[in-house]
């Protein structure tokens, strides 16, 4: 990708977080799920950065309590990768969903940060711009993905919790 494209995926991804900002609906849902305190469910506030470096937007979880969900600016040097598929059907977005998990355990196994920034599928504007102007309009874009070294002294940084596989998942043959 080169510096152009770059700036359009940025400038979408800035476009896309604002206009879902704009949103009462889209607050509220992100104050119910980040900056948990005693919850078990969500992002933890241990797990929420404390501070931004200047150069590539990403998620802002610190501004929860007022409801607000900024793109604060990073520069630590990651790459931006658009995760696209040939069709948009269902079979296309588990696919993607595949695709992604594959990028991101290669790159857990490396060392390397991820943080998948899915704010250009979620608002068509922003989504048509990368599709047109990145992808050249062939492909859909799923998502976009941080990709870089982490920038913190502790990594991987605190875990956030996770449910246990037996409340999400159930076996289809049942061992008695």
């Amino acid at each position: 990708m080169g510096d152009r494209e770059r700036r359009e995926l940025e400038l979408a991804i800035e476009h896309a977080g604002s206009e879902q900002r704009q949103r009462p609906e889209y607050r509220e849902e992100l104050a119910a799920w980040a900056g948990r305190h005693a919850s078990p469910e969500g992002v933890p506030v241990r797990s929420i950065p404390a501070e931004h470096l200047r150069g590539m937007p990403e998620r802002d979880f610190a501004l929860v309590a007022e409801g607000e969900l900024p793109v604060p600016i990073l520069d630590d040097g990651a790459v931006l990768a658009v995760l696209s598929t040939r069709g948009d059907s269902y079979e296309s977005w588990l696919a993607a969903g595949e695709a992604l998990s594959a990028v991101l355990l290669t790159a857990t196994e490396h060392g390397l940060a991820t943080c998948p920034l899915s704010q250009i599928s979620e608002v068509a504007a922003s989504r048509n711009q990368v599709r047109e102007e990145i992808l050249g309009g062939t492909g859909f874009p799923q998502l976009a993905i941080r990709i870089g070294w982490p920038v913190t002294h502790e990594f991987p940084g605190p875990l956030t919790p996770r449910r246990p596989v037996s409340d999400v998942v159930e076996p289809l043959f049942p061992q008695d």
